[in-house]
Parts: structure tokens; sequence; C-alpha cells
């Protein structure tokens, strides 16, 4: 998987007071939702926690490596948005068209740019969670600058079954576009088609077939799943695992809680608790060649600190993979600016 700094975080499932319902349902009952104050419920399934989405929050983050010599260095910026948007369902059959109940559709977004070393990165991951079956979580990953890609996944009900539908370009091979062709740096020799490993032309990338497999009910995509982190604040639990699909890659990945300690950030400084997470491949997968990548593309021992009373993610460390120079930083993601995050949360 190349590295990219994907900075997601954890969502909150804090500051809840009386309920307020909302009918939605949809087609699957495991895509109830309903309000509960400054959060939509997504229900993942029986006997699963749901995820909650707030219906307007946006955190922004200052990213650190720590480079050679220069030691901790400033190297790019982060904003992790969230929100709840009505449902716009297809046009009913003649005839056929019934009124329904409201029905909302959550959305959570990180957008990351950056520098260190010579690698640039603008990167977006965006996941709508959707009252439907199929599907029911629709997830993209673009990314552009020293590495240039586009990725979707499709998670849901199909079939009859639960499915995973993934898919993603790369630059083709000797294909006969004239499009595609490049000149040449002799005057006399003609154009020929691109072979640039590293081509950075997205006009010479093409959609590879889309792969599907089956998947356990109630998976999620990797943005969407590093919200549960916030669960374990809120709810007072030391440990739990979520099982989520990145790219066509089974992955459960553990949370368990640590220590507590005032952590200070660009933004000021409050009281929080660690939350250690890390990755195992499930029973009955094949063994990976690849390492798990989570939050932010981080891999090693990843580290989240959250504010201790409202479970908002304060700082993320971890190790960040830069495959064009075959090295590694260590990387620090501290929260620096923040809007609708739950009411009474502040950095002093």
């Amino acid at each position: 998987m190349p590295a990219c700094v994907l900075l997601v975080a954890v969502l909150s499932l804090l500051s809840i007071a009386s309920p307020q319902p909302v009918q939605g349902g949809g087609a699957a009952a495991s895509q109830k939702r309903e309000f509960l104050q400054e959060l939509l419920r997504f229900e993942r399934g029986p006997q699963l926690r749901p995820l909650w989405i707030p219906r307007a929050e946006e955190l922004k983050y200052k990213v650190f490596v720590d480079l050679p010599v220069l030691g901790e260095t400033a190297a790019g910026r982060v904003t992790l948005s969230a929100g709840v948007d009505p449902y716009i369902a297809g046009l009913a059959a003649p005839g056929k068209g019934e009124k329904s109940a409201p029905q909302w559709t959550g959305w959570v977004k990180s957008v990351a740019t950056g520098s260190a070393l010579g690698y640039e990165l603008q990167h977006e991951l965006k996941s709508r969670l959707l009252p439907q079956e199929w599907p029911a979580i629709y997830y993209t990953d673009t990314q552009r600058g020293s590495e240039t890609r586009n990725r979707e996944l499709k998670l849901g009900v199909l079939d009859s079954g639960w499915s995973g539908w993934y898919r993603n370009d790369g630059h083709c091979k000797d294909c006969d576009n004239k499009e595609h062709f490049v000149d040449s740096a002799w005057l006399w020799a003609k154009p020929s088609h691109c072979t640039e490993r590293k081509c950075r032309n997205l006009g010479h990338r093409l959609w590879r077939e889309p792969q599907k497999r089956s998947v356990p009910a109630g998976i999620t995509d990797m943005l969407s799943a590093v919200y549960y982190a916030r669960a374990l604040v809120r709810e007072k639990r030391s440990e739990d695992s979520i099982l989520i699909l990145d790219k066509q890659r089974l992955w459960q990945v553990h949370l368990s809680v640590g220590g507590t300690k005032t952590v200070e950030v660009p933004g000021g400084k409050v009281e929080c608790v660690e939350v250690r997470l890390r990755s195992a491949v499930p029973e009955g997968e094949p063994p990976s060649k690849e390492n798990f990548q989570g939050l932010f593309g981080l891999q090693g021992a990843i580290r989240i600190w959250l504010d201790r009373q409202y479970g908002v993610p304060v700082r993320i460390e971890g190790e960040f993979p830069i495959t064009l120079l075959s090295t590694e930083l260590d990387v620090s993601v501290q929260l620096e600016q923040y809007s609708g995050t739950p009411t009474g949360f502040a950095l002093r």
C-alpha cells in the first residue's frame, strides 16, 4: 500500500443528552439511523456497536516529522471534517411513490497536504454512510503530488450477503491511445507510449477491473473505523476491536486504553487518555505481504491521545513510511483548531 499521510481521527459518543429520534430505517435493518443531540447514529448490525457521526465537526491538525539532524519539523496540515445531509433516494417507479419519514446520510472527510524530504502530498479520503443496503458505505481515496492514485471501495449487502467491492487505477501498459504518447527528447524520434513508472499524468491512468469478495456483516472502511476510539473514552471501556477492509485485505484492529497525562499541542493543552492500536490478520485469512497502515498512513506503535472527558483526538503518533525514499519518519499529528466539537470541549 503506497504511503500517504491520511489524517483521520475518531468520532465522539459524548455529550449525549435526551434522545431526539429521527426515523431513518432504510432497506436494511442494519442501516437504521437516529439523532442523539449532535450525533447521527449509524447501526452496523445486530450485536455490533453503532457508529456516530457529528452533525458539523471540523478538526484542524498540524503535522510534525522527526527529521535527521533537524529534529521535529512542521511538514503539513490536515483537516478532518464530518457532517450529516438529507438522503435523496432514487425516483420511485410510476404509481409506486410513497411518502416516508426523512432519512439521513453521514459523511467524514480527511484532507491532508504536506511535504518532507522532497516528498509532496495532497490527499483526500471520504466515506459516506448511506441508509440503503448497497452500498451502505461508499469510500474514496484520492492522492496527488509525488504519488498519484484513485481508489474506490463499496461495502454492504449485495446478492443476499455482505460484500466488499474495490477498484483502483494504474498506469496503462503499452496501450495504443495516442493521448498516452509523449514526445521524444530527440528531434528525429517519433512519440512513444509513456513508460515512466512514476508518471503523474492523470490522463495516463486507467481504472482496473473491480474486485469483489464476501466480508463479515458490519465491516467498515479505514476512515470510519478509527472513529471507535472515542467510544472507549465515553463508555469507560478498556479495549475494543473492529474489522475493516483495506482494498481487498481484511484486518482486525484492536484498541486498548493506556494511561492519562496532560498533552500540549499548538491549540493549547488538555488532560488526555492514551489509546493504542495494533492490527492482526483475522483467523482464516491468508498471511499478508504488506504491513498494516492505519491512521494517517502510520505504521508501528500507533498511539492516539484523546481528551479524557469528551474523546476528541488531540495528538496522534506513529511511523510514516516514505516509499520513494525507502525510509520511515516518526510523525506527530497535533490539534491546532476545532469547531463543532461536543459542548464543553476546550483547549486551555
